[in-house]
């Protein structure tokens, strides 16, 4: 029987961090492990968590430092530097550090800062402001791009070892694939396109999955328009109860700092 634990909230929080190690997963994917004392009151439950990170702009030393007020966060210079959203990938809650995992492209801020990030360089996260826990279930379908595989790996890895997963993930080209680790039974499922955008591949491709398992519970995000194709396709094909389904827009094609919380319609 398919159950979805409530949404745990948390206090908002910013926190001052240092970049302890910077490694290139892929080839379009660069882990931060990201560590300090202000992670000992981080609470990370649910594999879909994530923080706002900020990072030194072009030829700064470290971020403007935020501070908190009326629960929202503001910039002591009046002006917004870019937030960007990214998945916890893991929490090391003995050590107080945490790995992002960065899906680098031409012109992202937090990607171009990835490439040439130090140790030792100081960075700013806010958040996560809430923790989804994974829905409890036997059967669970996974369908990302990059931007959503730090969730997915994150997912499979805490699934319990009497669950089966499936999952599908888009990307340029072989040299995105990772080695994805699970206790659960898993069959893994990767699409490429190196000449447009991967996860145009995926609503394509869901022919690949077993989705007729009873208590199923798909999970899928990624670009906007796919996941909008996506969730078409598993609407129009089969008879998805309304829990047993979770699409989001993790980013929008030809738009800057999307905004995730957006519907996916908007």
């Amino acid at each position: 029987m398919l159950t979805i634990p409530k949404v745990v909230l948390h206090e908002l929080a910013v926190r001052q961090l240092q970049v302890i190690t910077v490694e290139d997963l892929s080839a379009h994917m660069v882990r931060v492990r990201l560590g300090g004392g202000d992670l000992e009151t981080l609470a990370s439950l649910g594999p879909t968590d994530h923080i706002k990170l900020l990072v030194p702009g072009e030829g700064e030393d470290e971020p403007e430092w935020p501070v908190i007020e009326n629960g929202r966060i503001r910039f002591p210079s009046g002006r917004r530097p870019p937030l960007r959203d990214y998945t916890i990938r893991r929490h090391h809650v003995q050590s107080n550090a945490i790995d992002i995992d960065v899906a680098v492209h031409e012109a992202g801020h937090v990607s171009t800062w990835s490439r040439t990030a130090s140790v030792g360089a100081l960075v700013g996260t806010g958040g996560p402001r809430g923790s989804h826990p994974m829905p409890i279930s036997d059967h669970y379908v996974l369908i990302g791009d990059l931007s959503s595989l730090p969730a997915v790996a994150r997912w499979l890895e805490e699934l319990p070892a009497s669950a089966t997963a499936q999952t599908l993930v888009a990307g340029a080209g072989p040299g995105d694939e990772i080695e994805l680790q699970s206790r659960a039974s898993t069959t893994i499922h990767w699409v490429h396109d190196e000449s447009g955008v991967p996860a145009d591949r995926l609503a394509s491709s869901l022919d690949l999955l077993d989705l007729t398992r009873p208590d199923l519970y798909v999970w899928a995000a990624g670009e906007v328009l796919a996941m909008r194709s996506v969730r078409d396709w598993l609407s129009d094909e089969h008879d998805f109860e309304q829990e047993q389904v979770s699409v989001d827009g993790y980013w929008r094609r030809g738009e800057a700092d999307y905004d995730h919380h957006r519907p996916l319609d908007d």
